[in-house]
């Protein structure tokens, strides 16, 4: 059989089957045509449903099937490729208080470095550590990527320190804990307001997102997270009672690792950069079987939890990877968050928010400018960042505005 170019001259195909040639340029004529019906036309979140549909798992929670939200919203417009957890990514980078992570201590209150992480830089790093590791394991991205963004909205000032100082006093007055996590999720049910929708209470986030935030604590750290069964309805999700609490789908599972490996890797290297430990220091397992740094140490513990949750229906770390992690995070609370050298702030940090607590509940000298029930003066002091509860307290009783 001869092939023939458009101006008729004969092609040699010097001894390739005439017939197997001729599918074969059939077929890529046909992908050529596709490409270019495809790309003709704008992207669209029929796109992006269909990229979910063909490469996900059959085990990733895709946003078409999702449980939805706490009440219905308008379809998107034509203009719009987004999906429900993109969505809900876009609604947490607006809001306020994601604003305000950025002047919220990681580990280090108020730092004069430029360089030293503050808690915005953790939730970015946890958004892109799970993105990476939901698309390898061809779970869902969009879902990791939003539970990262907002897993520590509900953050204190001041860090853990801060929260539990706010814990007593919710305990003292509501006889309840007070969690940043479950925080998280009443900052986006009731807290926050839409831009797009001004005086309307909440943010209206995906089941599948509020889920992964209230429940990706990762100061909990198991070797492997088993997801529980999907809940039946969506107010089940939002209450908070359970600290022990397994996400439901995979992909917060993996945003719940995220999490750890990433303020594990980092607040260690913020020591060494600070100069409070050296790498000469650092127990020879860290060493050994994680790095030496903080990048080879993220690196090495995502690795890690691809090679041993690929295919499977838990998210997992190896034996090995998991007793090197739980050496690196004690070594990190003896050098760092418990270090003797932070008592002074310690105290401080209790004198500060308690303080404020007080004054909030006794005298309407406060930004809402009545006497505050102690819900919402723990809502109040909770939204704070460290340099307005600083600046906070030294307006009230008269003192120069540091820690």
């Amino acid at each position: 059989m001869a092939i023939y170019t458009r101006s008729g001259h004969k092609i040699r195909i010097g001894g390739i089957d005439a017939d197997k040639f001729v599918v074969r340029y059939t077929a890529i004529s046909a992908e050529r045509a596709a490409y270019n019906a495809r790309v003709s036309k704008p992207y669209t979140l029929e796109d992006t449903l269909q990229w979910e549909r063909y490469n996900l798992s059959p085990r990733a929670q895709r946003s078409y099937e999702s449980i939805g939200r706490a009440y219905p919203e308008p379809e998107n417009d034509n203009y719009d490729h987004r999906n429900l957890f993109d969505h809900d990514s876009d609604r947490i980078c607006y809001a306020r208080r994601f604003n305000r992570l950025s002047r919220k201590a990681q580990v280090f209150v108020d730092p004069n470095s430029d360089d030293l992480k503050t808690r915005i830089h953790h939730v970015l790093r946890v958004s892109r550590t799970a993105k990476d590791i939901c698309l390898y394991l061809r779970e869902n991205p969009f879902l990791g990527e939003a539970i990262g963004l907002g897993h520590d909205i509900g953050h204190t000032p001041f860090g853990h320190e801060g929260e539990r100082v706010l814990s007593i006093i919710s305990m003292k007055v509501l006889g309840k804990r007070f969690k940043h996590e479950w925080n998280s999720v009443r900052v986006f049910t009731w807290m926050e307001e839409s831009e797009r929708a001004p005086g309307r209470r909440g943010l209206n986030l995906t089941g599948e997102v509020l889920d992964g935030i209230k429940n990706h604590s990762g100061e909990d750290l198991h070797r492997i997270i088993i997801p529980r069964p999907r809940p039946r309805f969506y107010a089940e999700i939002i209450e908070c009672d359970d600290p022990k609490q397994m996400p439901f789908t995979l992909g917060a599972a993996v945003a719940r690792f995220s999490d750890v490996i990433t303020y594990a890797s980092h607040d260690y290297q913020d020591g060494i950069d600070l100069k409070i430990f050296s790498v000469n220091d650092v127990p020879g397992i860290v060493i050994d079987r994680l790095g030496r740094y903080g990048g080879q140490i993220l690196h090495a513990l995502m690795r890690d939890i691809k090679e041993n949750s690929f295919g499977k229906g838990y998210i997992a770390m190896s034996k090995e990877k998991y007793e090197a992690l739980l050496v690196l995070l004690e070594f990190n609370g003896r050098m760092l968050y418990y270090n003797d050298g932070l008592k002074g702030y310690t105290k401080k940090t209790e004198r500060y928010l308690a303080s404020l607590y007080d004054h909030y509940t006794t005298t309407d000298d406060n930004p809402q400018h009545k006497i505050l029930e102690p819900q919402e003066a723990i809502d109040e002091i909770a939204s704070m960042t460290d340099r307005r509860a600083i600046n906070e307290y030294a307006r009230i009783f008269v003192i120069a505005p540091t820690l």
